[in-house]
C-alpha cells in the first residue's frame, strides 16, 4: 500500500535513465550468414592414471578393450613441470639432458562424407607468453621443433579408438622434435639460446588455419585489390585461432628451468 505522505520520486533523466531504457530498443534486420560447419571442437588429450579396477570395468564393458581406452604412451610428455634438469650450454655444445621426440595428441570428431577427418589441426609453440603483455604471434618459438603450418598426423592404430559411447574421435598427434632428433629447449630455439631461469612453453592447437587479418583503411573498411576484387590480406598471425572462421582451439602448457654453470651436462657438438 502506498503511503500518501511519501512523496513520489521523479523519473531520472540523467545517464542512469539512458542506460536503464536502452535495453528495450529491439535489434532489427539481423541476418546470420552461412551455416555452422564446425560442430566438433578440437581437444588435447593426455593419459591419466587408471587403476586395475577401472581397467577390469572397461574390459567388462566392451569386448574390444582389455583396458580403459587411453592415448598412446609413445614419446608423451605430461603437461606441467618438466623435472629434467636442462642447461644453457657454451657455444659449440648441446645439453646432454635434452630429451627426444615429444608427441602431443589431439582429437577432433568432425568427419567428411567418407568418414575421415574433416579438419586439419595446426599447432604452434609459444615461449613465455603473457596474455596481458603479448599477442600470441609475438611469442611463437621453436619453429624448428614444430612447424605451425604443418597439419597434425593421423594416429592410424590406437587403443583410444575403442572409446565408449561415441564414434571414432579421429585422434591426431603433433610431432615435436628437432632435425637432430632431440628437443633442446635451452639451446635451440631456431638456433638461438634462451636466458637462464624459469620459462613457460604453451602449445596452441586449432582446427582452422591461423587468423589472417584484412587490411583496412582509415575508416575501418576493407581495402579491396582492384585486380582480384578481393580484400587485401595482411600476414598470417600464427598462434591466433581464427574464431571468425569458426575455429575452435585448445592449449597445453609446460614449465621448465634452464640452468648454467659447472653442474650442467653439456656435450660438445664440434668435431
Amino acid at each position: 500500500m502506498n503511503d500518501a505522505r511519501t512523496p513520489r520520486r521523479p523519473w531520472r533523466t540523467g545517464p542512469l535513465a539512458l542506460v536503464a531504457t536502452a535495453c528495450i530498443i529491439p535489434d532489427k534486420d539481423i541476418a546470420v550468414e552461412g551455416v555452422f560447419t564446425n560442430p566438433g571442437a578440437v581437444r588435447i588429450v593426455e593419459r591419466i592414471p587408471v587403476g586395475e579396477d577401472a581397467d577390469l570395468a572397461c574390459a567388462e564393458r566392451s569386448d574390444k578393450a582389455t583396458v580403459c581406452p587411453q592415448v598412446p604412451t609413445a614419446a608423451s610428455l605430461p603437461s606441467g613441470w618438466i623435472p629434467t634438469p636442462l642447461c644453457v650450454c657454451p657455444d659449440g655444445a648441446s645439453d646432454g639432458s635434452a630429451f627426444g621426440e615429444v608427441r602431443v595428441y589431439a582429437e577432433d570428431p568432425d568427419v567428411d562424407d567418407d568418414g575421415g577427418p574433416k579438419d586439419d589441426l595446426f599447432g604452434a609453440l609459444l615461449l613465455d607468453f603473457d596474455p596481458f603483455q603479448h599477442e600470441p604471434f609475438e611469442r611463437v618459438a621453436y619453429r624448428n621443433l614444430l612447424q605451425p603450418d604443418r597439419p597434425a598426423e593421423r594416429v592410424v592404430s590406437s587403443e583410444y579408438q575403442n572409446v565408449f559411447g561415441r564414434t571414432d574421435p579421429q585422434l591426431r598427434f603433433f610431432r615435436i622434435v628437432g632435425p637432430a632428433g632431440i628437443v633442446d629447449l635451452c639451446n635451440d630455439n631456431e638456433g638461438n639460446k634462451i636466458e637462464p631461469g624459469i620459462h613457460s612453453l604453451k602449445l596452441v592447437v586449432t582446427d582452422r588455419p591461423w587468423f589472417t587479418p584484412v587490411l583496412r583503411d582509415e575508416d575501418g573498411n576493407p581495402v579491396i585489390d582492384p585486380d582480384t576484387n578481393e580484400p587485401v590480406l595482411l600476414p598470417q598471425q600464427v598462434g591466433h585461432p581464427d574464431l571468425a572462421a569458426g575455429a575452435t582451439y585448445d592449449t597445453v602448457s609446460w614449465v621448465f628451468s634452464c640452468g648454467e654453470g659447472e653442474e650442467c651436462a653439456c656435450t660438445s657438438t664440434e668435431p
